[in-house]
Formats: structure tokens, sequence, C-alpha cells
């Protein structure tokens, strides 16, 4: 069995990788030539792993052994097919050619558009990699191009299936939708079983003050839409441990009703402070009421921390507030009806955010200077 590998050289008739594929396999049957065969090049080897076998460069007819022996070839151009064989050799390569040109060094192509097999496969199962694509200078380690289907396709049982890692100044990945004739998302992720998320961003890092994902739009659209398609599906979920849960610069916050004349954009209140709102309708009892606040809207709020009170009378009765406590409080009537109707708003502060307050936020004075991403 021979373990081949081969350098090719601009001057050198370049070999196909049919012819390539032709030399380890037929070289085993031929009569070896001398180590100093005068055909070939004497080149240094590029690895101990690769055992016995020589990294001298191999002329067009040449095949190299465990060895380092030469064989000369009948035939270095195509071969028949199928070729299936089995290599034991150790060593890091079994098959290797160094192209030290311009020109390509391996071609794989089906031309029959009825067939749906693979160009090439490769696969393992050890923890190896099946397929490593490495680029050390400015190309690229990997292109892939389709005209019709994926031009990627990832699939795993275990694991993930596609995972990007970036250990210098580049991106991890980059999605790029060039063309004006296509809706497609540059970027689809989808889940169609399990509980899985669709798509998960993370940033480990403690002390990155850049988001875990931003968004960019240059155009008049939005910059993210979040679509659900069930009737009891949701929106936006966010979480935070204290900090800012939703900021927005520049713009509004609306609830957008339908309505039959058309869907309305119906626009937040905004505040100084972090204040929280209960609403709710009492009647006066002999010119008295006693208004205890809800067991779960007092959950969410501060009442030792001073609250308003705002309270409207639907009677001939003008009425005050008085005694608040930090279960609630009493409307009594000053003058009037001593049964009138009446409503209140009571506004305190949220707890665990009493003292936010107009807090100053640089990165956007940043960013308006710099033209540069949110931190």
């Amino acid at each position: 069995m021979y373990k081949f590998r081969a350098t090719i050289q601009p001057q050198t008739p370049r070999l196909r990788l049919a012819g390539a594929l032709l030399l380890a396999l037929t070289a085993a049957g031929l009569p070896a030539c001398d180590q100093n065969d005068p055909t070939g090049t004497d080149a240094p080897a590029s690895s101990a792993a690769e055992g016995a076998a020589s990294s001298r460069t191999v002329a067009a007819g040449e095949a190299v052994d465990a060895t380092g022996a030469t064989a000369q070839l009948i035939n270095a151009g195509t071969f028949s097919y199928p070729v299936n064989d089995t290599i034991s050799l150790g060593g890091e390569w079994n098959f290797s050619i160094l192209q030290l040109g311009l020109g390509g060094i391996g071609y794989f192509r089906i031309n029959n558009p009825n067939n749906g097999e693979n160009a090439m496969e490769a696969s393992t199962n050890g923890p190896g990699r099946a397929v490593q694509g490495m680029a050390y200078g400015k190309g690229t380690g990997g292109y892939f191009v389709s005209s019709g289907g994926e031009a990627v396709y990832a699939n795993t049982s275990n694991g993930s299936a596609v995972h990007g890692v970036s250990q210098g100044s580049g991106g991890a990945a980059l999605f790029e939708n060039t063309s004006f004739n296509t809706t497609k998302p540059a970027l689809w992720a989808r889940t169609s079983q399990g509980w899985g998320n669709a798509a998960f961003f993370e940033k480990t890092s403690t002390s990155n003050p850049y988001p875990t994902l931003a968004v960019k739009n240059s155009g008049g659209g939005y910059a993210g839409a979040f679509v659900t398609s069930s009737t009891n599906g949701k929106g936006v979920y966010i979480e935070t441990k204290g900090g800012a849960g939703l900021q927005v610069v520049g713009g509004s916050k609306n609830a957008v009703v339908r309505t039959p004349s058309g869907a309305k954009a119906l626009y937040s209140e905004e505040s100084s402070e972090v204040w929280f709102t209960d609403y709710g309708f009492a009647k006066l009892d002999h010119g008295r009421a006693r208004i205890l606040f809800d067991p779960s809207f007092a959950q969410t709020i501060n009442p030792d921390e001073p609250y308003h009170v705002f309270v409207q009378s639907y009677g001939d009765a003008e009425l005050y507030v008085h005694d608040r406590t930090t279960v609630g409080f009493d409307v009594v009537l000053k003058d009037g009806d001593a049964d009138a109707e009446f409503s209140y708003r009571i506004v305190a502060k949220r707890l665990g955010f009493e003292g936010k307050r107009l807090e100053p936020a640089p990165w956007v004075d940043r960013m308006d200077a710099q033209g540069g991403e949110i931190p």
C-alpha cells in the first residue's frame, strides 16, 4: 500500500486530481525506482507525523511508497471508477497534494442534473474533523455556491451543526444578501421540532460593554420585526437583573390597535421617575371610604415611599385624601353627597427603583459623536 504525497510546481505539468489518485493506487504493482531518481526533487519532510512517507517533489508519472521510494506509473491522466481502497498506514496525511502555482488542486463535479448524490463526501467516525478548510492569507477557508438549493447544509444529532469561531479581529460569521431580486433573508433560523430556540445569542464576557445582538437598518424599514402567528403567541420578552429593560432613542413606544377605520398608534406616557399605577372605583359610606392596596399591586411597589392619590367624584361631592399608610388610604367628603361614587388613581414608586430619576445615557452621546455601534 502506498502513501501518496505530491508537490505540483508551476513548471511541472499539473496533475489532475484523478491522475494523482491513480498515481497512488496503481504504484503498488509497479517496479520501484531508485530513491535518487532524477525525475524527483528532494524536499524536507513537512512533519514528523507523516511517518516514513517522503515529502519530496513528485513529477508526473511517480508515486511515493511508505519508505520514500518512487515508482514509475503508466498513466497520469484518467482512471476507471469506482475506486474503493483501504489505507492502514499511520501519519497525518494519506493523500496530499501541494500546489506551488496559481491553479487549483482538486475539482469535483457531477454533470448530471438528475443526480442527487454528492460531488464530494467526507466522513469520520472519530472525534476529528471530516472536512477542514484553512486560509492563512487573505483568502477564504471555504466557499460554497448554489444556484438552486442550499449552498451549505449542516445536520447534527448532537452538538452544533455550524460552529463559527473568530480568534482575530474578524467576525465569527458573515451572512450577506447582495441580490436586488430577492426578498429572502440573509440568515434564516428555524426550529421545526422540539422546544429549542430558533436562534440563541450569548455573550459570556462580563467586561464587554457591547450588545449581544446589534441590528442596524440603513433603509426605511424596521430594524427588527417580531411576529407570532398563533393567537396565544407573544412578541418580545426582555429580562434584566436590575438594569434598563427597554430603551428607545429618538422615537416613541406605541401600542398599535386595529380599528374599523384602520390601525391606530397609541403612545406610551413617559415619566422622569419609575412609577407604577393602579386605578379603581369606590363609593362613600356616610361621607368616608377606606381604600386598601390590591395585594398583588402592593408587592410591586414600595409603600414606604411617598405616593400619589388622585380622586374624581361622580356626584355632587367635594372629596379629599386623608391618612395615607403603607396599606392604603381614606377618601373623605368635604362637602356634598355623602354617598357619592368616585374613582381613584394610585401612583407609587416601583420596588427596587426608588432612586431612579432622569439617568444620564452617555452611550447615546458617544454614538451620536462617533457614529459607531451601540455599546
